[in-house]
């Protein structure tokens, strides 16, 4: 629906292509992703949703936590038919930083 669109943020358009990648054949061995075939091929159709499918898309594409704020979580419910899939990306967009900036680490768990 058009009353529904918005302008994706980079981060949100990375995480709908690497939600959708499937891993190559006859590219080399290993987990990906490797250096023969990064994360895979790209199949948008395996991560966008269609009027008339079954399979749906849910999509946050959440600014993020204030400024300075630490320890600050954020949860998203959502429910799953048994035996279907699930497959879920985080992707975001770093603001870039000065040479001065301390090492930061970062925890996700899903």
């Amino acid at each position: 629906m058009t009353a529904n669109r918005f302008t994706p943020t980079a981060a949100l358009v990375k995480a709908t292509m690497l939600n959708s990648t499937q891993v190559m054949t006859g590219t080399g061995t290993g987990p990906v992703p490797n250096n023969c075939q990064g994360w895979g091929r790209v199949l948008l159709d395996d991560a966008l949703f269609f009027t008339g499918q079954t399979r749906r898309l849910f999509v946050a594409d959440d600014p993020g936590f204030a400024q300075g704020s630490a320890g600050a979580t954020k949860t998203f419910t959502l429910q799953v038919t048994a035996g279907q899939s699930l497959r879920a990306t985080l992707a975001w967009t770093d603001f870039p930083s000065t040479p001065a900036a301390s090492v930061t680490s970062t925890t996700i768990s899903i």
